[in-house]
Parts: C-alpha cells; sequence; structure tokens
C-alpha cells in the first residue's frame, strides 16, 4: 500500500510512505502488520521492519469465491480497507486528516505563487462545498475575481453570497 499522507488505524499513525501488508488470521480478529521492507515475503519478513500493527474485526460474509483486498465505506475523512474470501469479512477502518492535508496544501499552493486564479478559485471551491465555510470561501473567490473574471468564478460567488444570507447580491452573479 502507497499513502501520500499519513493514515489512522485504531489512533495509531501509519506514516505517508509505501508499505507491505501482512496478516496473521484468527477467529475473531486479524492481526494486520504495516511493514517497511515492500518487496518482503513471508521467508523474509522481519518484526524489526514492522512499521504498525494493528488487530481487524472479523465477521461473516456472503460466499466470495475469489479474494479480494478492497476499500469500503469512503467517506472525506475516513474509510475502511476490506478483505473478502469465501465467508469471511476482515474489515480495518482508517481515519485521514483531510482537512488538515487539505489546508496545508492550499497553503502551499499559494505560497508557490503560480496559477494563483485557479488556486483561490479551488480554494474558494473546496471552502464552500466541502467545509461549508463560507466567509473563506469569499475571501478566496474575491482574490480569484482580481485576477479574472469567468462564469465559474462569478456563479461561485453568487452561490456563497446566496449561502450567507445576501441573496439581492447574489442575483448579480
Amino acid at each position: 500500500i502507497t499513502t501520500d499522507h499519513s493514515l489512522f488505524f485504531e489512533g495509531k499513525e501509519l506514516p505517508a510512505g509505501t508499505y507491505s501488508i501482512f496478516a496473521l488470521p484468527g477467529k475473531e480478529a486479524w492481526k494486520i502488520m504495516f511493514n517497511s521492507e515492500v518487496d518482503a515475503s513471508a521467508e523474509s519478513y522481519s518484526d524489526e521492519k514492522t512499521v504498525l500493527t494493528v488487530a481487524a474485526k472479523v465477521s461473516e460474509n456472503s460466499f466470495t469465491e475469489s479474494f479480494f483486498i478492497g476499500f469500503d465505506n469512503i467517506k472525506d475523512e475516513s474509510a475502511s480497507i476490506i478483505v473478502l474470501w469465501e465467508k469471511t469479512k476482515v474489515e480495518l477502518p482508517f481515519t485521514v486528516k483531510t482537512r488538515d492535508n487539505s489546508m496545508k496544501n492550499i497553503d502551499e499552493a499559494i505560497k508557490k505563487g503560480e496559477d494563483l486564479e485557479n488556486v483561490y478559485y479551488n480554494s474558494a471551491n473546496y471552502y464552500y462545498g466541502a467545509i461549508k465555510e463560507y466567509k473563506g470561501a469569499l475571501n478566496f473567490i474575491d482574490q480569484s475575481l482580481k485576477l479574472g473574471e469567468n462564469y465559474r468564478s462569478l456563479f461561485l460567488k453568487g452561490r456563497i453570497l446566496f449561502e450567507i444570507g445576501q441573496k439581492n447580491e447574489a442575483i448579480t452573479y
């Protein structure tokens, strides 16, 4: 598994990186180990290179003939790694600090100073749609509009103004 941001399992951090995953099956829970040796195999596995060990809940599932590993319950700040095989379902929920990561990305993009009209627009859109922080969204869209007017920015400004109760002003956009 490769991740650009830290993942949190049972409140424990798996830092950004690439890992091999090992499992020790049990009747009620599987022990899941994330190992820093990406090419490790059962023969070369080393506990010393295990970065994180967590327990994954086991439950009964409808029959799945082919072994499957994937993601389920995907939300903005969380998801689950799932394993399906025969009548077994293993679920390992995790969280991601999406908002913190997004704020950091916005700050870095602004500091970089490239394509700021789109950076400000995208920031306004994130503030408007994802976190519903309309005053911040209005600030970003105004900065975008100073750099160039276009339909999408004007439309977003109208939507933001509507949300903050400035309906008459929103109509002009």
